[in-house]
């Protein structure tokens, strides 16, 4: 973790880079918001903020400095990914020197071999040790750490080396490239997915982009699986399972390969449970005893089988709120006439004014969403979309998911 010091703040990066390192310090870093009596009274008179102490300058510096060269952790760590260089020590098992570690590169591609520069890798190693990702030595020689052992591809352990190549790839750097204008120049457009900071730097809408581009899809289908299977059992865990009724019907909506269907029907076997995604996606989905394949559209009511209970994790975030009024009257049409409910596993921002270091890590996904069109939500809005979908929020429960909240409504 970071830690906050006397004149500056010290980066130390954690599996994703300074991004995550800096919402861990947001986190921990005391939050100053507008007195009580200013929020409440906006027809205050307008007066220009004082100057910061040259103190307050000095300290404060470092950290503006920081931030701004966040991208600097970003690439580099990008690019030790794309070699694969975690891997290459772990196998080894030692420290090794710039230039062993590119003989190793070269050594485990086949077919025309990259020509690491080596000077250029040895800087960056150096910089990377900084900051935690390598432990230097004399020579200098470099081993593995904390956050570089999750980097690995050949340990026993989940990898967070697609997520790197995922969140850090040409892609999404052209769409960042996309965001000051979207900000700036654009308030008289809706965001959507294919009006948004990645379409217009990428020409498609970023899941029809990786269905045309295997090279990004790959590691983001990995960075999901990582992320999806850990959630499974919490999210089983949920009592509002064990209250439905035994037959009760239960899609799961945007399922993927079934994984979180299977373990339902593992965890309840009194209930029929259903997976439903595209067509493409219930093709590689593994046939598993009592649980039922569909494949389908929830753009389109009439594909979406009729069902007691719907399911939807980390689905609705994916989609503006015109786009999700859509999908949620479509699982409407679903459920049985006066009756019914959603059951939405997603982000849950706080209310403005009202901090919660606990959720940091969801500001970073809304901005991320931000790129792609769409949004997470507080929870006044997630009671305003569902209702005017024709749902009433029943309950709200924490996930042990990172930024997972249970968010159970019943039909009108």
């Amino acid at each position: 973790d970071a830690v906050c010091g006397k004149q500056h703040l010290p980066v130390q990066a954690n599996v994703m880079g300074s991004c995550f390192s800096f919402a861990k310090q947001a986190g921990q870093r005391k939050r100053h918001f507008l007195p009580l009596d200013l929020k409440k009274d906006p027809q205050l008179d307008d007066a220009p903020a004082p100057a910061l102490s040259p103190e307050k300058i000095g300290a404060t510096i470092p950290l503006v400095t920081q931030l701004a060269q966040g991208h600097f952790i970003s690439m580099s760590l990008y690019t030790v990914c794309l070699l694969d260089v975690a891997t290459v020590l772990g196998l080894k098992g030692r420290a090794l020197t710039a230039n062993e570690i590119a003989s190793e590169v070269a050594a485990r591609v086949t077919g025309s071999k990259p020509q690491v520069h080596v000077q250029a890798l040895e800087r960056m190693m150096r910089f990377l040790s900084q900051v935690g990702v390598f432990a230097e030595s004399v020579g200098p020689r470099f081993g593995l750490t904390d956050v570089s052992q999750l980097l690995r591809t050949d340990a026993p352990q989940p990898s967070m080396r697609c997520g790197v190549l995922h969140l850090c790839e040409p892609p999404f750097w052209r769409s960042w490239m996309k965001v000051p204008d979207t900000v700036a120049n654009q308030g008289g457009e809706v965001l959507a997915a294919d009006s948004c900071p990645w379409s217009s730097a990428n020409g498609l809408p970023v899941f029809p982009y990786y269905q045309a581009h295997p090279e990004s899809m790959k590691p983001f289908s990995e960075f999901m699986d990582l992320f999806s299977k850990p959630e499974i059992p919490g999210t089983v865990q949920w009592p509002g399972w064990a209250q439905l009724p035994p037959g009760a019907r239960v899609c799961d909506v945007g399922g993927g390969i079934g994984h979180m269907a299977s373990a339902i029907k593992e965890a309840y076997p009194d209930l029929h449970v259903v997976n439903f995604d595209l067509l493409e996606v219930i093709k590689l989905a593994p046939a598993t005893q009592g649980v039922e394949n569909i494949s389908g559209d929830f753009f389109k009511a009439s594909s979406i089988p009729k069902c007691d209970v719907i399911y939807m994790k980390h689905i609705l975030h994916d989609w503006n709120d015109a786009q999700c009024q859509g999908i949620l009257k479509n699982c409407s049409a679903a459920l049985p006439d006066g009756g019914g409910r959603i059951i939405i596993v997603d982000a849950v921002l706080p209310e403005a004014g009202e901090p919660n270091p606990a959720l940091v890590g969801a500001f970073f996904f809304d901005i991320l969403m931000l790129n792609i069109g769409s949004l997470e939500r507080t929870e006044d809005k997630w009671r305003m979309l569902l209702d005017e979908a024709g749902f009433v929020i029943a309950s709200i429960t924490p996930s042990p998911a990172p930024n997972g909240y249970i968010i159970e409504a019943l039909r009108k």
